[in-house]
């Protein structure tokens, strides 16, 4: 069996400051965020400020592919571009044929983690994160890893990404691990979760297309459907000196993003 190797080129973030900037503009300018949501509430911005020239690794829930938007957003408003995170996402949405469009995720700082792949795959990652980590790099990270689709309650955690952070802070530096949550009143693949199972689970060409498909429709259809608010909030940053465990920064870090989270329904249910 030949060695199934993780080339460099697939999963790093290729970064470049005027590629992200220019997009924002662009978004900004066709207001495409609040063609998908009527408002964008946030809790706690100001963490964001404390977090300035500190390396940290943002932790949030995952509720929709829209998250990764409207944090970088955020995040562009209250850091400098060089203090921009890593955003980890699945290598599932690595669509080649989106470059065709000019849209790179890699140079918006996307870097790719491999779910559920071989061995030598999953060892070839942990290293890049070590070595970013190391580096000194921020980074923006789901520990759901897929969408949450409960109407509320925060899904169990992965803590492999957690256990890097503590193998790179203890004893070399300090990092801080910043709660996030975000959340809507109404998520915009909801209406086609159906369709996305279905081709998730058909195999071949055409469940992809139907994959895929189903959620650019989503997208695409939302500006002409109903329309809500959405909440996204920051906590307390846990210094991860005083956390020498992963089960301890596990728990911890859950407690905190589920509590924003409660906190972000009990907002949107008022409004």
């Amino acid at each position: 069996m030949v060695k199934k190797e993780l080339e460099r080129t697939d999963v790093l973030a290729n970064f470049d400051q005027f590629y992200l900037q220019a997009f924002r503009q662009l978004a900004e300018k066709h207001g495409f965020v609040y063609k998908l949501v009527n408002n964008i509430i946030t809790q706690g911005e100001e963490r964001l400020g404390e977090l300035d020239g500190k390396q940290f690794v943002m932790a949030s829930n995952h509720r929709s592919h829209l998250d990764y938007m409207i944090h970088g957003k955020i995040l562009m408003e209250n850091l400098p571009i060089d203090q921009f995170p890593r955003i980890v996402a699945g290598k599932n949405l690595d669509i080649k044929a989106l470059k065709l469009f000019n849209l790179d995720f890699s140079k918006m700082n996307v870097c790719w983690a491999y779910r559920g792949e071989k061995r030598d795959v999953q060892e070839d990652w942990i290293k890049y994160v070590q070595e970013s980590l190391a580096n000194g790099d921020n980074f923006l990270v789901f520990p759901e890893g897929g969408r949450n689709r409960k109407k509320d309650g925060v899904n169990r955690f992965k803590n492999g990404f957690l256990r890097q952070v503590l193998d790179a802070s203890i004893g070399k530096k300090e990092i801080y691990v910043l709660p996030s949550a975000i959340d809507y009143q109404r998520v915009v693949e909801e209406p086609f979760y159906k369709a996305i199972d279905s081709g998730k689970n058909r195999c071949g060409i055409l469940g992809k297309i139907q994959y895929y498909g189903a959620d650019g429709l989503a997208f695409l259809t939302q500006p002409l459907r109903k329309k809500g608010d959405m909440a996204i909030s920051y906590g307390e940053p846990i210094e991860i000196s005083k956390t020498n465990k992963p089960g301890v920064l596990y728990k911890e870090l859950h407690k905190r993003v589920s509590e924003l989270s409660r906190k972000n329904l009990e907002l949107l249910a008022k409004l």
